[in-house]
């Protein structure tokens, strides 16, 4: 399989071209995830009053993105400290209770926003 690719032009990137397409991916994980949140704005506080029904797409694709960077940052750090004498990790409490707190948070102000329209 290496063989193939290489014959295809495909190659392990050095430090700077993996440095590169980590900002590009940075950015655009930050245009999505503006553009969800614009999306979940319009959807609620233009498609709401105005009789249409509430699209949740955009809220929870917004809030898995958002949990899913944080879930994997906390176990990459993780995985690279591990073994390491000196680094001392964080509980696993003191990692998801924030996590938990801001998304049980979201779901509150949700929830009493689409009960209180009916």
């Amino acid at each position: 399989m290496k063989h193939l690719f290489a014959k295809l032009g495909f190659r392990k990137m050095d430090e700077m071209e993996r440095s590169i397409a980590l900002r590009a991916q940075a950015y655009s994980f930050r245009f999505v995830a503006a553009a969800l949140f614009v999306w979940a704005l319009y959807e609620s506080w233009v498609v709401v009053p105005n009789g249409g029904r509430l699209d949740l797409k955009p809220s929870l694709l917004l809030l898995t993105a958002g949990l899913v960077q944080v879930g994997v940052q906390q176990w990459l750090s993780r995985r690279a400290v591990a073994g390491d004498e000196e680094y001392r990790e964080p509980s696993l409490l003191a990692a998801a209770l924030p996590v938990l707190f801001w998304t049980l948070l979201i779901l509150a102000v949700g929830t009493s926003f689409l009960l209180g329209r009916r």
